[in-house]
């Protein structure tokens, strides 16, 4: 059967008008691009991200470091609900929507309040994510690589892995990373070994295949669209700049520039014994005490080391067992164990004739003021003396080890963090 031409014109507008009207909702619902503030502890925090297809949204709650924070949106009776789980508690935002700003109020937990969503557009991310596997001694390994959108190359960074389960779901170790990326610079993030996609364990993973590790990442971002190969830096938080970064530059890793944030600059045993000391100290007890809680950990330290002397050490700890800061520092049972093979293969690693092994490339550590797991101030000095002018540091006084300061709500990056970085990566990656 055939429509006359005028016939066939009125049912494709007709048509046209009925798919307007089934998309309406999704379009003039939540996607785009979002910017806005949420209301905690007298402050308004910004925070920033997109939704797509009215379903999901990413936002960045910038002060707090947390970033690519993954939202379900709901909408019934004209009131939207953004909704983050977290093992704590979820993290909700419920308000109403007027035209291109949604209105409401937050909580996680016992913390909340109001919060100011305004549509910005309809721009896509300041940056792409592009997921890739790549192998390294004998694993396969998973990773995400951020890139800048507009015309590069781009400097680009390989973030190593904090100590533990750490990978691309840990706020801690990708936030640098999207900030950095909103700013000009690409990263290369990926999962540690057994964590998330990649295969492997990282308790069976000496410090050296981590570092192999790093270098396996450094490559295939070299080879990566729109990256410079000769502006890859390497850096990271806590175990990866202590050890992992130095072992990695000093194994032949071809990096420029290197980012140190909490960084150790002594043994993982003689950080133990720090760690121990600081435990006996922040639960009240003296310096006597902390002092003899640090003897013991040292002298455990180099049982470790040579395989004897068990029975010093016992007795060492039979004697403290007593004392009233013993259950608080964490030492180690009578009898005292040797530690696996794969621990002992680092637990006396230091970083220093690595760092004089290294390349000649720029440093940037950062430290916290409050920093209960490393003794910043001695790791400053060291890293001083034997990087000497190639070393830009700054301790934020009242920062934590995770460089956030810690106000009983929703701890905060230090004011001028994200300056100090977005600074020095720029000064350092500046094309000659």
């Amino acid at each position: 059967m055939r429509f006359p031409l005028t016939r066939y014109v009125r049912t494709l507008l007709l048509m046209t008008l009925a798919f307007d009207m089934l998309a309406e909702p999704c379009a003039a619902s939540t996607e785009g691009t979002w910017s806005g503030w949420i209301e905690a502890e007298g402050r308004r925090l910004e925070i920033h991200g997109w939704s797509m297809k009215g379903e999901s949204a990413t936002l960045h709650l910038v002060p707090a470091g947390l970033y690519d924070l993954r939202f379900s949106i709901t909408e019934q009776d004209g009131t939207i609900t953004l909704r983050h789980d977290t093992p704590r508690a979820p993290v909700i935002l419920k308000g109403s929507r007027e035209e291109d700003m949604i209105r409401g109020d937050w909580t996680l937990g016992p913390m909340g309040g109001k919060f100011e969503l305004v549509r910005t557009g309809k721009a896509d991310p300041s940056y792409t994510k592009r997921r890739v596997v790549f192998e390294s001694g004998g694993a396969k390994l998973a990773a995400t690589i951020l890139t800048p959108r507009g015309s590069g190359p781009f400097p680009a960074i390989v973030w190593t892995h904090g100590s533990g389960s750490i990978g691309r779901g840990s706020s801690s170790y990708v936030r640098e990373a999207f900030l950095l990326a909103h700013h000009g610079v690409a990263s290369i993030l990926f999962d540690k070994r057994g964590v998330g996609e990649s295969e492997g364990n990282w308790r069976d993973a000496t410090f050296e295949q981590l570092a192999r590790d790093a270098i396996a990442a450094s490559e295939v971002l070299r080879e990566s669209p729109n990256v410079d190969g000769d502006r890859i830096g390497i850096g990271g938080l806590s175990q990866g700049p202590s050890w992992i970064v130095p072992l990695a530059l000093a194994s032949g890793g071809r990096f420029a520039f290197a980012i140190s944030l909490s960084a150790s600059a002594v043994t993982p045993a003689e950080q133990n014994a720090h760690v121990i000391r600081s435990r006996v100290r922040t639960a009240g007890f003296s310096d006597d005490d902390a002092e003899q809680a640090e003897a013991i950990a040292m002298a455990e330290a180099e049982f470790q080391r040579t395989g004897q002397g068990a029975d010093h050490v016992n007795s060492l700890l039979q004697a403290a067992a007593d004392k009233a800061w013993f259950a608080r520092a964490g030492l180690p049972e009578v009898p005292v164990q040797r530690l696996p093979d794969v621990m002992l293969s680092w637990w006396h690693l230091d970083p220093l004739p690595l760092w004089k092994d290294a390349p000649e490339i720029p440093v940037l550590a950062l430290f916290g003021g409050r920093d209960p797991l490393i003794d910043f101030d001695r790791s400053r000095r060291l890293l001083s003396e034997v990087l000497g002018d190639r070393l830009s540091t700054h301790t934020f006084a009242n920062a934590n080890h995770e460089l956030l300061i810690e106000t009983g709500g929703i701890p905060m990056l230090p004011p001028d963090h994200d300056d100090r970085l977005i600074e020095w990566v720029r000064h350092v990656t500046q094309p000659e």
